[in-house]
């Protein structure tokens, strides 16, 4: 066989092979699989002119073949598919009916996850391994696909099955990204949400908020936002799995001094500069956006919350959070050298440097303070205590 991707195009490789991966024979799909798994991995014109061969649809059946290693290698070819966000490239997919494979491999997926430890013939490794490699298919059609909700709910419980086979030990923290991505997007539909089942799962997202990892970290919080915005069982969920203490672990990362410090400090580049502080202030108001949502809970969570200590944490931030003058004309100046060389939206968010999450902030200690004069007192204490 050609060793080199244009000379397999130019060959009659495809055409010759193509007739037995329709016949679904087990001997060849794996290789077959694998050379197209290879081929699409080119720019989009090279994998339309494969496509159009025919090889999407048993490439589609080959998701739930009996054979482990074809699952994974159609599982790699689909995903490289998918990734590309090319109307024509979806519309195969679509046709070949992705969607309803897609179901079914999920369904047998959650189901073996479930039970299939308990089976003495299992092979955790194996399945690991398969299980990484389809949910990594999985999050390139979430990307370019319009899934219906049945089939959402099953990439969620898959999503959420990938996450605590890996929150400990993320071989792949990019892949650990996507899932934790995807599932806070599947279950900002309330329907969704309501659905399914974070009951075992939410103590492993948790811990995920201390990952040394910016978008694991938050993505979690994202996730950790959505459950507490939901209804009061959810936002106990969140509180009983010990959630407010990896929550404190976190905020106790944070500067004990001026927050402002960062840029003081940091050896880095002005753009690197600007991007530990931005990346700081979205973690802070994901942190308060969860606060505030547990805290608009029952007066019991609102309790919980407040007697965790962390209130008193938002609250010394917030003190401890003032610009020096010097600083100041620092950003400004810096400003101006940024939109320069990066002229884009984000840009003009620098006028409100490090202070967009104050508002959420507020909110939570409005929270606290609406319902329960003794807290009213208590934030006044620890407001002038400095």
């Amino acid at each position: 066989m050609p060793q080199k991707a244009p000379e397999i195009y130019a060959s009659s490789y495809l055409l010759k092979n193509t007739p037995f991966l329709r016949k679904m024979l087990s001997i060849l799909d794996e290789d077959i699989s694998w050379t197209l798994t290879n081929l699409f991995s080119g720019n989009v014109d090279e994998i339309k002119s494969i496509v159009k061969l025919g090889v999407v649809p048993p490439l589609v059946k080959l998701l739930t073949s009996h054979n482990c290693k074809v699952r994974k290698q159609s599982a790699w070819a689909i995903a490289n598919i998918a990734h590309e966000d090319d109307p024509y490239l979806i519309a195969q997919l679509s046709q070949a009916g992705i969607e309803d494979q897609l179901l079914k491999l999920l369904c047998i997926q959650n189901s073996i996850s479930q039970t299939g430890e308990d089976d003495e013939d299992f092979d955790i490794d194996q399945f690991k391994d398969e299980f990484s490699i389809q949910t990594y298919m999985l999050t390139r059609v979430l990307t370019n696909m319009d899934l219906n909700q049945k089939t959402q709910i099953a990439s969620a419980e898959f999503l959420i099955t990938y996450i605590m086979y890996y929150y400990q030990q993320a071989d792949d923290v990019e892949l650990l990204g996507f899932a934790l991505d995807k599932l806070n997007f599947l279950i900002g539909n309330d329907q969704i949400l309501k659905q399914v089942d974070f009951r075992d799962s939410v103590k492993c997202i948790a811990k995920l908020i201390n990952f040394n990892d910016y978008r694991i970290s938050k993505y979690s919080l994202c996730i950790l936002e959505s459950l507490a915005g939901g209804s009061d069982k959810h936002t106990q969920l969140v509180i009983d799995s010990g959630a407010l203490a990896d929550i404190q672990s976190l905020l106790q990362q944070i500067p004990n001094q001026n927050y402002s410090i960062t840029l003081k400090s940091t050896s880095q580049g002005v753009n690197a500069k600007f991007k530990a502080h931005e990346d700081m202030d979205e973690i802070l108001g994901r942190v308060c956006f969860v606060l505030s949502n547990i805290t608009a809970g029952t007066p019991a969570q609102t309790q919980q919350c407040f007697d965790s200590g962390l209130v008193q944490m938002i609250i010394e931030i917030l003190t401890e959070t003032r610009l020096e003058e010097d600083e100041i004309r620092f950003i400004e100046k810096e400003k101006i050298k940024l939109a320069k060389l990066n002229r884009r939206k984000r840009d003009q968010r620098w006028n409100q440097f490090c202070f967009d999450w104050v508002k959420d902030a507020f909110y939570v200690i409005a929270n606290c303070t609406s319902d329960s004069s003794n807290n009213s007192v208590k934030v006044e204490i620890l407001k002038f205590s400095k």
